[in-house]
């Protein structure tokens, strides 16, 4: 794998906690307690559109349409 740069470093150094606590929530639903204020805290800082199609995926929504989503989530910059 390639060696990330240090802005990409930092990035999932700062957003490492939420990414693991999303993973965790979809493979442990007794998780999903600690991860709702997360997301809540992700919509307050403007992340309300990303925060909905997680919401989807840890609901357990699989699919092209979710990918979709996501993708136009990303080129909106949310």
């Amino acid at each position: 794998m390639a060696e990330l740069s240090p802005a990409a470093r930092q990035v999932l150094s700062v957003h490492a906690p939420f990414i693991r606590a999303v993973v965790e929530a979809v493979r442990n639903r007794a998780s999903l307690p600690q991860l709702w204020p997360m997301l809540d805290e992700a919509t307050r800082h403007g992340w309300g559109a990303l925060v909905a199609v997680l919401r989807r995926i840890v609901e357990g929504e699989r699919g092209g349409k979710l990918l979709a989503d996501i993708v136009a989530q990303l080129d909106a910059g949310q």
